[in-house]
């Protein structure tokens, strides 16, 4: 998806065109064009972190986090996420602190790093690993934990630890049975346990999260959500 920085459109053409490109919002003019060859599994979108009295252009690529000049696209800072082979989910933070998860069969890897630095911050800005992948779905924040959906499961972590907090499976979804074949959106087309593609939000003290089924589950937010 675009964003938007000051008066430029960020666009995120990893899979059309290898590359990351931002457009003056006016004149619809390339303002910058940063190639990214080798990259194109990448269904990520980058967002915007305040960190050390700057704005980071933050994203997940394929086996790292990298901390761009939204202005110029040039590359300030990057980190490696180990065991990750495409980028799925998008990364999110909370003040400056960037939670990223590793993509691609097998991954089972999040880290959460401080945005700001410069060149490799992978030994000075790292605060946590888990051994944990939030796989399509985008994580989200509020009071200190993080919340994942992966599989029909929410799990909460401790933002400062990465610790897992609890988890819980989500009541009375229909995929389990429609899994075998019907008519449903969810059935026979491969959506079964893992049609998590959306990401949740959060409203108030509530979580939203929609699934391929077309259901909607809301949960009242905690250390151990309340359906």
């Amino acid at each position: 998806s675009p964003i938007v920085h000051g008066k430029k459109v960020i666009v995120p053409a990893f899979i059309e065109g290898n590359a990351l490109v931002a457009f003056d919002g006016v004149s619809g003019k390339v303002a910058w064009k940063q190639e990214v060859p080798g990259y194109e599994d990448n269904w990520s979108t980058p967002i915007l972190v305040e960190a050390e009295g700057r704005t980071d252009l933050v994203l997940s690529v394929p086996g790292e986090v990298w901390g761009l000049n939204p202005d110029s696209g040039k590359l300030r800072w990057y980190c490696e996420v180990p065991g990750s082979q495409d980028s799925r989910a998008s990364v999110t933070a909370f003040s400056d602190v960037v939670i990223a998860s590793a993509g691609g069969r097998g991954a089972n890897l999040s880290i959460a790093v401080r945005a700001g630095g410069k060149g490799d911050v992978g030994e000075s800005h790292v605060l946590w690993e888990t051994r944990y992948s939030t796989g399509i779905s985008t994580p989200v924040v509020h009071n200190d934990r993080v919340y994942c959906v992966k599989d029909s499961v929410l799990s909460v972590f401790d933002l400062k630890s990465g610790d897992r907090v609890s988890q819980a499976r989500m009541s009375g979804s229909s995929e389990a049975a429609n899994s075998g074949g019907g008519r449903g959106f969810g059935a026979g087309r491969g959506y079964g346990r893992g049609s998590d593609y959306s990401s949740p939000i959060v409203s108030g003290n509530h979580l939203y999260y929609a699934k391929a089924s077309g259901e909607i589950f809301v949960y009242e937010l905690g250390d151990k959500p309340k359906q």
